[in-house]
């Protein structure tokens, strides 16, 4: 499990930073033995509910689009 994605920050990786990385990784591991994930749980406060939802949001969509491209 490739945790490169941070819920904990505004900026999210871009899509071409994120194939890299897999790229990366498939050198030592078979891209089929491969995924990708948040590296942290998804987090709610209170008081920071609207943002971090939209925020968290965003990043799975990130992670989806990235891993469909990678294994379809």
């Amino acid at each position: 499990m490739l945790g490169l994605i941070t819920t904990s920050h505004r900026s999210s990786k871009r899509k071409d930073v994120l194939l890299r990385r897999i790229d990366e990784a498939a050198r030592y591991v078979p891209i089929e033995d491969l995924a990708l994930s948040p590296h942290v749980r998804l987090r709610l406060d209170a008081d920071r509910q609207s943002a971090d939802v939209g925020r968290s949001k965003a990043k799975l969509e990130l992670v989806v689009e990235t891993a469909r491209k990678v294994w379809g």
